[in-house]
């Protein structure tokens, strides 16, 4: 259809054909089953932790893992002289703040604006949800 003054082409999809199935023998003579049961075992162990980082109510619906998501290394000898070498005029960043306050977010928001951003880990958005659950069949009221 190209090349007929129409601004569009049609176009295709390949797709594999599914391998042969297996039959419940097959997979019960091979001990499929028994590995399947063992892999879901195990991720479901896997899943059940959460970072060693989590605070808040969050921390209480896992186990938490005892090892650290990610730290530094020890710095090592050319970086401490590195910093040691800073001239008085070099820029040394501030860590960004992590929290914001209801106030920052009012007065950051004002009257006009959908969003406020004080830092890469303290945003705020001036937008509300509001979410009604019912049952079917039950009345509901406005």
């Amino acid at each position: 259809m190209t090349g007929h003054g129409l601004p569009w082409r049609p176009g295709g999809v390949t797709r594999r054909h599914p391998p042969a199935r297996r039959s419940d023998e097959q997979l019960e003579d091979e001990g499929a089953m028994t590995r399947l049961h063992a892999r879901a075992r195990e991720k479901q162990a896997q899943a059940s932790l959460a970072a060693a980082e989590t605070l808040g109510p969050a921390a209480a619906y896992a186990h938490l893992d005892q090892e650290r998501s990610a730290t530094l290394p020890p710095p090592t000898a050319a970086v401490r002289q590195h910093r040691s070498a800073l001239a008085p005029g070099d820029a040394v960043y501030p860590e960004p703040p992590r929290k914001m306050t209801l106030d920052e977010c009012r007065k950051g928001l004002g009257s006009t604006k959908k969003f406020h951003v004080k830092s890469r880990f303290a945003v705020c958005t001036g937008t509300s949800f509001i979410q009604t659950w019912t049952r079917p069949g039950s009345a509901t009221t406005r």
